[in-house]
Parts: C-alpha cells; sequence; structure tokens
C-alpha cells in the first residue's frame, strides 16, 4: 500500500514519524565528514546506490574523491531527496555475480572487514569455518543471508519494495566495470580516472569458479535466483 504513497507525501511521513533519523541524513547531505557523507552527490547531482561487495569503495572513491553514502537501499534515497532532486539526479550501481560475491563476502569478513562491527560479526558467525564450502554446507540459507548486510541480495539495493522495475537510470558490472565506469564518469562532473581499492587479496589468487562444488553451485542459484534472473548473470559469468 505504501508504494502507491506520492514521493514528497511519503518523504514528510518519514520526517515526522522519524525525525532523528531524517535529520540525521539530511545533516550528511552537507557534512565535509571525510567518508560516508552524501554531499558530494548534491553537488555532482547523482546518487551512488553501492551494494557490498561490488567494487563500490573503488568506484566511490574515483568518483568522488571519497567514500560517499554507505549501504543504503534506493528507497530509503527517495526518503531523503525530494521528489524533483530524486527524478532528477543520476542514479547508479554495480552488481556483481551473486558466486563471486558471497565467496569475496566470506574472504573479507573472515579477515575481519572494515571495522568493528564486521570483525565482531564474523568472529560470532563465521570463527567455526575455515573452509569456505563447510560454510557454504552450514550457514547459507535463505533466511540467514538476511543477517548480515553483505549477503543481503542485491535486488535489495536497487528495488523499491512492491514495483518490479527500479528507478534507477544505469546498473554496470563489477564484471565490466572498466567500460561502465567510462559511461558513469561521463555523468558526473569532476571524476577521476579508476582506482583499484580494497580488492580482496584472496579474491585475487583464487578464482571462485574453480572453489565452488556442484551442490553449492545449486545452492547459491536456488537463494540468489531473483539476482541471477535479474541481473542475467550465470554460474560462469554474464549471459549471453
Amino acid at each position: 500500500m505504501i508504494s502507491i504513497v506520492p514521493h514528497d507525501l511519503k518523504r514528510d511521513m518519514y520526517a515526522f514519524l522519524k525525525p532523528n533519523s531524517f535529520s540525521f541524513y539530511q545533516n550528511l547531505r552537507t557534512s565535509d565528514r571525510p567518508s560516508h557523507t552524501l554531499k558530494p552527490f548534491d553537488k555532482t547531482k547523482s546518487i551512488f546506490v553501492h551494494i557490498p561487495k561490488a567494487a563500490g569503495i573503488s568506484l566511490s572513491t574515483s568518483l568522488y574523491g571519497k567514500v560517499t553514502g554507505s549501504h543504503l537501499p534506493i528507497s530509503k534515497y527517495q526518503l531523503i531527496y525530494s521528489k524533483a532532486e530524486f527524478e532528477s539526479y543520476f542514479k547508479f550501481t554495480l552488481t556483481r555475480n551473486p558466486w563471486d560475491r558471497v565467496f569475496s563476502a566470506f574472504n573479507f569478513l573472515k579477515k575481519g572487514g572494515r571495522n568493528a562491527e564486521d570483525a565482531d560479526w564474523a568472529q560470532k558467525y563465521l570463527s567455526e569455518f575455515t573452509l569456505f564450502e563447510d560454510f557454504l554446507d552450514s550457514w547459507v540459507n535463505e533466511k540467514t543471508i538476511w543477517s548480515y548486510i553483505h549477503f543481503y541480495p542485491q535486488h535489495y539495493f536497487i528495488l523499491v519494495p512492491g514495483k518490479s522495475k527500479s528507478p534507477l537510470d544505469f546498473i554496470g558490472k563489477v564484471e565490466t566495470i572498466e567500460q561502465d565506469y567510462s559511461f558513469i564518469a561521463s555523468k558526473i562532473e569532476g571524476a577521476g580516472s579508476l582506482e583499484h581499492l580494497n580488492a580482496s587479496v584472496e579474491g585475487k589468487s583464487k578464482d571462485y569458479r574453480n572453489i565452488y562444488l556442484p551442490r553449492h553451485i545449486d545452492l547459491i542459484s536456488k537463494i540468489y535466483k531473483r539476482d541471477i534472473d535479474l541481473f542475467s548473470y550465470t554460474f560462469e559469468g554474464i549471459k549471453k
């Protein structure tokens, strides 16, 4: 039902019902903090939806000179920006092959992640797993993937509840980041050259396609089916 509520009315309701949260995000629009600010979005009239483990730090730093926003879904940005702003801003993201992304997220968190929250969560839930295949067998299912943002399905970030079509203007892929970055950068004034940051050492040395057993290929295909269909992925790469 809330999906049919007009954009600005929904935003006003959010500001009224959750004033502290609304004020927090509005303050981020003018903040000069070194990271996770929204100020570059207003400056460049763009919104980058940062899906975890999908080259977001590299993309954000290359485009804006710092890590922007956070892992906010597009539905949250609809509450932060007015209808006029939201519709006029260039909205984009990068997705990643689900099999590759889960492997990357596991290794990233096993190494402690980026902050204390990541490290604490990994210690609590991943410390018992030395092997990726054991993690897949014992932990990964349709419920547990919603317990930590790095494993959330990617469609969560780019779809608005109740809608089947994403309001984003461009959805690129990590697998084609070079060409996709060129297009994105052409839309954003002041964008620099593409930097490759926060790349997992494990990801560089191991190809996920050599790690998965047949039963695990099927497991991910079922759990992340909507992502696979929506973004045209196959286990081997991108659907031709």
